[in-house]
C-alpha cells in the first residue's frame, strides 16, 4: 500500500490539484500556511509546497493549470529556491495510508474491544469518536493491529543473514523480561480503568517470542572486553565493563508526583558509595549544579565541587561530588569504581523555547484566494491578487501581489510573509482599501498605539497597587514544593 501511495512527479506531467491535495492529507500530510517541517503541505493558487519525509529540503511545485511547470527545492528559512528538479518521488508522511474500507472494519473491531473492556454505550461512543475523525492520526500507532491485516516487527526488517550484536548479552534477557512485564502491567491497568487500548499480546513480544523472532541469525554477544598490558610474561589483564543509567532515569520519571522525588537518586548514590565507588554528578551549568546541591542537601547529602572527570584516587573512593560538564548520559564503570550521573538524567531534558519574531504577524496564507483582503503591517489593508514569479537582480523568486487603493501594486517576497495577514472586517459592508503612501493607515496605527499605551498605564497602576498590598505571609515552602 505504501508503494501504491507513492506519487511520481515530473516537469511537463499533470496532476489534478485539489484531488492530489486530498490524497496527500489522507497519506499523513498536514496542511499549513507555510511549510517548515517534514510532513507539511501548503497550497497557494498554482504553487504547492510540501516537505516529504525522505527529502533534505521541501519541494515547490508550480502549476500552469494541471500541468507541472517547474519542480524546485527551497530553503525553509529564506523561502528562496535552492535547486531545480526534473522529477521527484513523493512518499506518504506516515506508515499507514488511509483507506475507507479498512477504517470501517477497524472501527467494528475496536467496538468489540470496547465491549470486552466493559464499556457502556456512551463510553464506547466517546472512545471511538477520535477514530471517526482521523483513524490514522500519528498518536494512534499502538492500534495498528486493528487497522492492518498483518503487522511487522523489528526482526521482519532485518536480513536473515545479518549478524546481531548484543551488548551486555548476559543482562539482555532480564531487560527484555522486565520490559515485557512492565508493559503487561501497564496494559492491565489501562484495561481495568476501561481505557481503550490493545491487549499486550496484540502489540508486544514476551522474552521467548523476542528470541524466537530473532530466529537463527548469528549472534555476537559482548559481555566484557579484556586485554592484556605489555606482552611481558605475567602482564596485567584489564577488564572493561560498563553500564548505563537508564534504569535510574526510569525510576526518577516514575517518582514524579510522589513526596520525595529524588529518593531513587539518593538510594543509587548511597548504594554505589557503599561499594566503594566514587559518584560524580555532572551538571551543564553552575546554576544546575547549585540546584543539585540544594536539593540533595535536603536528603543529608553534601556535594563538594570536583574539578574534572578524572578516574578517582584512593582518597576519593566512597565519596560523592559535583562538577560542571556538558554530557547527556552517564555510566557506571565498576572496574574503576566510578559512577557518573548527569543532570539530564535527573531533571530531564530542558525544552527549547520557540524563538519569537520581533515584528509582524503570524501568517497563514494557505486558505487565501485572489481577491481576499489582506493587511500589511506597514501599508495597511489591500487586496491579495495571487502569487507571481519575478526576476530581480538576476535572482528569481516568488512574490505576493497586493493591490491598494487607486490600483497601486506592491510585490512582497514570500520571505516576508510575517508582515502580512488575512484581514477580516468587523461587521458587514464594503472594506475601504488603504492607499500606498497615504496617512490613513498611520493614523489608525497611532490611535491603536495610544490605546495600548493607555492600557499599559492602567496595568502599571494595577500592579503598583498590588505590590503595595500586604497580607500575612505563608509558611516556609517544604521539600516537596521546591522539588
Amino acid at each position: 500500500k505504501l508503494e501504491a501511495a507513492a506519487i511520481e512527479l515530473s516537469v511537463g506531467g499533470t496532476i489534478e490539484r485539489d484531488a492530489w491535495l486530498e490524497e496527500l492529507l489522507r497519506s499523513g500530510y498536514r496542511r499549513v500556511g507555510q511549510v517548515e517541517e517534514r510532513g507539511e503541505v501548503s497550497a497557494r493558487g498554482g504553487i504547492i509546497d510540501l516537505f516529504a519525509p525522505h527529502y533534505p529540503h521541501p519541494l515547490r511545485i508550480e502549476l500552469f493549470g494541471d500541468e507541472i511547470e517547474s519542480l524546485r527545492t527551497f530553503d525553509i528559512a529564506t523561502q528562496r529556491s535552492s535547486g531545480k528538479l526534473k522529477e521527484a518521488l513523493v512518499l506518504p508522511a506516515r506508515e499507514v495510508v488511509a483507506d475507507a474500507e479498512l477504517a470501517k472494519e477497524a472501527l467494528k473491531t475496536l467496538r468489540r474491544r470496547c465491549h470486552k473492556l466493559g464499556m457502556n454505550r456512551t463510553e464506547t461512543a466517546d472512545a471511538l469518536e477520535v477514530f471517526r475523525a482521523d483513524p490514522f492520526a500519528p498518536e494512534r500507532e499502538c492500534f495498528l493491529p486493528y487497522f492492518m491485516e498483518e503487522t511487522a516487527s523489528f526482526w521482519d526488517y532485518i536480513p536473515a543473514d545479518a549478524v546481531v550484536v548484543e551488548a551486555m548479552s548476559s543482562e539482555l534477557g532480564d531487560r527484555v523480561g522486565s520490559f515485557a512485564e512492565e508493559g503487561r502491567n501497564t496494559f492491565e491497568r489501562a484495561a481495568h480503568a476501561k481505557r481503550l487500548t490493545p491487549t499486550f499480546d496484540e502489540l508486544m513480544f514476551t522474552e521467548d517470542e523476542w528470541r524466537a523472532a530473532r530466529g537463527g541469525r548469528t549472534v555476537l554477544a559482548l559481555d566484557e572486553l579484556q586485554f592484556e598490558t605489555a606482552a611481558a610474561k605475567g602482564g596485567e589483564r584489564v577488564s572493561f565493563v560498563s553500564a548505563g543509567n537508564e534504569d535510574l532515569a526510569q525510576l526518577l520519571r516514575h517518582s514524579r508526583g510522589s513526596e520525595r522525588l529524588l529518593a531513587p537518586l539518593v538510594e543509587r548514590i548511597e548504594a554505589d558509595r557503599s561499594r566503594g565507588h566514587r559518584v560524580l554528578l555532572a551538571c551543564k551549568s553552575p546554576g544546575s549544579a547549585q540546584k543539585m546541591h540544594d536539593f540533595l542537601s535536603e536528603y543529608g547529602l553534601e556535594l563538594p565541587a570536583a574539578t574534572s572527570f578524572s578516574p578517582p584516587t584512593a582518597d576519593e573512593l566512597g565519596t560523592v561530588g559535583v562538577c560542571i560538564g556538558d554530557i547527556e548520559r552517564g555510566f557506571g564503570f565498576p572496574g574503576e569504581k566510578f559512577t557518573l550521573i548527569t543532570d539530564t538524567e535527573v531533571f530531564g531534558r530542558k525544552g527549547r523555547r520557540p524563538r519569537l519574531k520581533r515584528r509582524g504577524f503570524s501568517s497563514s496564507l494557505g486558505e487565501l484566494s485572489p481577491g481576499d483582503h489582506i493587511v500589511h503591517v506597514d501599508f495597511g489593508i489591500g487586496l491579495y491578487q495571487g502569487m507571481v514569479r519575478l526576476e530581480v537582480d538576476d535572482d528569481e523568486g516568488d512574490y505576493l501581489l497586493l493591490e491598494y487603493d487607486g490600483g497601486d501594486r506592491l510585490y512582497l517576497p514570500v520571505t516576508k510573509l510575517n508582515l502580512v495577514k488575512g484581514y477580516t472586517a468587523p461587521g458587514e459592508g464594503r472594506v475601504k482599501l488603504d492607499k500606498l503612501g497615504g496617512v490613513a493607515w498611520e493614523r489608525a496605527r497611532k490611535k491603536a498605539a495610544e490605546g495600548i499605551e493607555a492600557m499599559a498605564h492602567q496595568l502599571l497602576d494595577l500592579y503598583a497597587r498590588r505590590a503595595l498590598a500586604t497580607r500575612p505571609s505563608y509558611g516556609k515552602a517544604g521539600l516537596s514544593f521546591r522539588e
